[in-house]
């Protein structure tokens, strides 16, 4: 009984030091999120096959202890193919690519082998597609997001980011908001 109450003070005293060395200033990181979904729609008359993937690595620096200022570029790629039976048959291939920058700053709290933390970010995003004249870029999308979440250390360096992000993002005279949820990995370079 003594040995596993010794070894249980033992894991806490190393999982809260863990977490701790991390967020201390001048400690960078480097993370990522890799994601990628496909789809197949039929109705009567039509029917649709899409695939996205996107990439979002980045690399921060604590500037002070348990504040985390971040750059993250991103990269995504979606592809939509489309057919219409009735009373013609017309075949619509689309294909678009969307490139990213973003900065951010997070606050964190310690905690034992987990560091929650409060984020806001914003960065501009720039696309284009087949139907786009001369396959050039758009003007950039203005976005925004507020996140929550924490980073649960699997070991000393490596860490597992759950977190619940609202978005926003603006171009021209559009807009559009709304909740995910993402997870990530981040790798401390202590």
């Amino acid at each position: 009984m003594k040995n596993s109450k010794a070894v249980g003070i033992i894991l806490v005293v190393i999982s809260s030091v863990v977490s701790q060395a991390q967020i201390k200033q001048g400690v960078y990181s480097a993370s990522g999120a890799i994601s990628y979904s496909s789809s197949k729609s039929e109705a009567p008359g039509t029917q649709s096959e899409s695939m996205a993937l996107s990439l979002s690595p980045g690399i921060s620096y604590f500037v002070f202890d348990n504040i985390e200022i971040s750059f993250t570029p991103s990269y995504s790629k979606s592809t939509n193919e489309s057919e219409t039976f009735a009373p013609v048959s017309i075949r619509f291939d689309r294909t678009a690519i969307s490139l990213g920058a973003g900065l951010g700053v997070r606050y964190y709290v310690d905690r034992d082998a987990i560091a929650p933390f409060l984020g806001v970010a914003t960065g501009l995003s720039w696309s284009k597609s087949s139907g786009t004249a001369l396959g050039s870029f758009s003007p950039p999308f203005k976005f925004y997001a507020i996140e929550a979440g924490l980073d649960y250390f699997l070991s000393e360096t490596f860490a597992v980011e759950p977190a619940l992000q609202y978005n926003s993002s603006t171009f021209q005279s559009f807009s559009s908001s709304g909740f995910r949820v993402k997870i990530g990995v981040k790798y401390f370079v202590l």
